[in-house]
């Protein structure tokens, strides 16, 4: 593919693995950081998850009491929960009061919490939700499922360099998932919901010129990392921002 460089939503995007991620404590976290990613394990007690449904609106229980696992309701009640707490952290409001506009395939928009951009991923028993301070950000997280037909998946939505270094990868079905996780947290970031040309947003380490797409124009950093062994993640961001900081949310942090 030839790259137009004049076009007007040239994207350079720089994508890079973190080595090691130092987790702090949620409780060190003053809510002012430029970028934070939190992570919280599914509650698996019962008290936990209600104490985060509480805070949840009327629309969002409908929502939550649609899912049919047990776990799936779960993640959904956490994610939204832990959304709600940390956002009134940010803007100063208690978590019932903060007002979320959701949209099928997008992430979330917060209408009362200005220069405040989230966004949230869950997969396995975890929850991640990404806090980003008057930029974009985007999160990925998922579960490493070894059942999972990953080629069927690499032959439609990865370039013809991304396939090549997967099939050529001492252990592809990581660096599969190292890509996916990324390519996923892009997408989000630029807010594109469900999109045909994954082949195209860029997930390989390195710098990258991308015209069009969606992505718009500027600049994006793309870091991948770990959660745990079995769940690889991504966060997409504005360079202008720094690096993110991580915080491992516990029940201390919770009303």
């Amino acid at each position: 593919m030839e790259i137009n460089l004049h076009h007007p939503e040239t994207t350079f995007v720089t994508c890079h693995q973190l080595p090691a991620v130092d987790w702090q404590p949620g409780a060190a976290c003053l809510f002012t950081d430029g970028l934070a990613v939190f992570r919280l394990a599914v509650p698996p007690v019962a008290g936990v998850a209600s104490r985060l449904e509480a805070r949840l609106s009327p629309d969002e229980i409908i929502r939550a009491n649609r899912y049919h696992r047990v776990i799936d309701r779960l993640r959904f009640v956490a994610g939204r929960g832990l959304l709600r707490i940390l956002i009134g952290k940010y803007s100063h409001q208690p978590p019932d009061r903060v007002q979320i506009d959701s949209r099928a395939g997008r992430k979330p928009t917060l209408l009362n919490a200005p220069g405040v951009e989230v966004s949230v991923s869950h997969a396995g028993n975890w929850v991640l939700v990404a806090v980003g301070r008057d930029e974009p950000v985007g999160v990925d997280v998922e579960f490493m499922d070894d059942s999972v037909d990953y080629p069927a998946i690499v032959r439609t939505s990865f370039s013809p360099a991304e396939q090549h270094a997967i099939a050529v990868a001492h252990t592809p079905r990581p660096l599969f998932y190292e890509f996916w996780t990324r390519k996923e947290a892009l997408v989000k970031a630029a807010d594109l919901g469900i999109t045909d040309n994954f082949c195209h947003i860029p997930a390989r380490p390195g710098n990258h010129r991308v015209a069009g797409y969606g992505l718009g124009a500027g600049a994006w950093v793309v870091a991948g990392f770990a959660v745990d062994p079995a769940h690889p993640a991504a966060v997409a961001h504005r360079p202008g921002v720094g690096g993110p900081v991580f915080y491992t949310i516990h029940t201390d942090i919770l009303p």
